[in-house]
């Protein structure tokens, strides 16, 4: 082969392989290019996705600065609870039959400090029932139980408490003093936890109007404000006037029996 074909022939080959070199890299490039624009757009999508999650964030904290949080009172508190349970130990008396009235409210109050439901309060309460409410309680059970917690102080009520035909407070109305007042009050204490739906006006006039006649003008003289101020008033008058009686009797006492003079004994023998 000469030289001149050869050369011609090299030359041939240089220039097929540098145009198809171009077209390779021409369509590299147009896929690197369709690569970046893609790229782009994804990066653009991120963005904007981020800038929506940071403003619904923004939008989020602002809704949770609105809303209320617990006080931290309110924990104070619950420890505060807590640790008085664990130094009183608080316990209510089981109840045997006697006094449902007590056991009713004792109860209550034992069952909302340590914040027992409803539900939970049906099935913790046998166990401070013994003798007969015991007996009953189980005979109720078996019997289908008792709707919620109102049902059962209903139920019990009607059970252990008061008789239908006992009127506490017609025994309010005629209830009058007869001995001390502590006495006198504490009667009247008792019939009016057995009494509900009465104005305490209506009790402070009954309780003033029952005392006895000396206690009682005092007592509307000095118009107490409330039943516990006109029970204590009551109270001090009576302590008063057992002073002054105590007083006048030692007065009394001295008056009636003057001591005798002796007359000289010479005197006596004259006579």
């Amino acid at each position: 082969m000469k030289n001149e074909e050869l050369a011609a022939m090299i030359q041939a080959l240089e220039a097929n392989f540098k145009k198809h070199s171009e077209q390779q890299f021409s369509k590299f490039t147009a896929k690197l290019e369709e690569q970046v624009t893609r790229l782009d757009m994804r990066v653009d999508q991120l963005q904007s996705a981020a800038s929506k999650s940071s403003a619904e964030m923004g939008n989020g904290s602002q809704l949770a600065d609105s809303i209320p949080l617990p006080r931290a009172s309110s924990q104070s508190e619950s420890r505060e609870v807590n640790a008085i349970l664990k130094i009183m130990r608080v316990k209510v008396a089981r109840f045997d039959g006697v006094g449902v009235e007590n056991l009713i409210y004792k109860i209550n109050k034992f069952f909302d400090l340590h914040c027992v439901s409803q539900a939970m309060r049906l099935v913790m309460v046998a166990f401070h029932l013994e003798g007969a409410p015991s007996t009953w309680y189980q005979w109720m059970e078996k019997g289908g139980g008792f709707g919620d917690w109102e049902s059962f102080l209903r139920a019990l009520r009607l059970r252990f408490g008061s008789s239908i035909n006992d009127d506490s407070m017609g025994k309010i109305t005629k209830l009058v003093q007869t001995g001390r007042v502590s006495a006198f009050r504490e009667e009247f204490e008792q019939l009016m936890t057995r009494t509900s739906g009465v104005p305490d006006q209506y009790f402070l006039n009954y309780f003033v109007w029952g005392l006895k006649t000396e206690i009682r003008r005092e007592l509307l003289l000095s118009k107490p404000i409330d039943l516990a101020d006109a029970m204590a008033k009551a109270q001090l008058y009576e302590d008063r006037n057992d002073d002054m009686v105590a007083r006048a009797r030692g007065d009394g006492y001295r008056a009636s029996w003057p001591p005798r003079i002796s007359q000289p004994y010479s005197a006596r023998r004259l006579a």
